[in-house]
């Protein structure tokens, strides 16, 4: 399967209560590859709200390349795949 936008989503809710709707503030945190040949090390943010009181993180850098060949094809974090690459690492020496 090939994952054109490699990313992770993180969703995180109840947070504080917006003054203007009422309801718990909420937040996307995306980690996105970014694979930059001359820049390997830099990593880039934004936040956007594109709702009131609901946010998305966005953080773009190399470091979380492998880490989205462990999500579903939504960018959410695959459970069975964490758990079947954690048993197959070697041990800490």
């Amino acid at each position: 399967r090939l994952k054109i936008f490699r990313f992770v989503s993180l969703y995180y809710t109840d947070g504080d209560t917006c003054d203007l709707t009422k309801t718990r503030r909420v937040v996307e945190v995306k980690l996105r590859c970014s694979k930059k040949t001359d820049k390997s090390h830099a990593t880039s943010m934004y936040l956007v709200e594109p709702e009131t009181c609901s946010y998305v993180l966005g953080v773009e850098s190399a470091l979380f390349c492998d880490l989205a060949d462990y999500t579903d094809e939504y960018g959410i974090p695959d459970n069975e795949k964490l758990i079947k690459r954690f048993q197959q690492q070697p041990p800490p020496e």
